[in-house]
């Protein structure tokens, strides 16, 4: 398994203080904070979607979406 986690680490990114402000590091590239117009363009035609999982349905909400995008995607981040 320690063979396993530099692969694994490499993968990861990672919130770091640069220069007095928040960016993620992903391997060499490195995102800076997202304008909040970036995720509303994104999402200006978005609708809800319902999927089914097995016997389980959820619904994904703009909000939702929102809220992925600015908080887990490195091109819509927002801190």
């Amino acid at each position: 398994m320690t063979d396993l986690q530099p692969r694994i680490w490499g993968l990861v990114a990672r919130l770091v203080l640069t220069g007095g402000k928040y960016v993620i590091k992903y391997g060499k590239k490195v995102f800076k904070k997202a304008p909040t117009s970036k995720v509303t363009n994104a999402l200006a035609k978005y609708s809800t979607g319902t999927y089914k999982t097995g016997s389980h349905t959820f619904k994904l909400t703009k909000t939702d979406m929102k809220h992925m995008l600015t908080r887990h995607h490195p091109k819509y981040w927002d801190a």
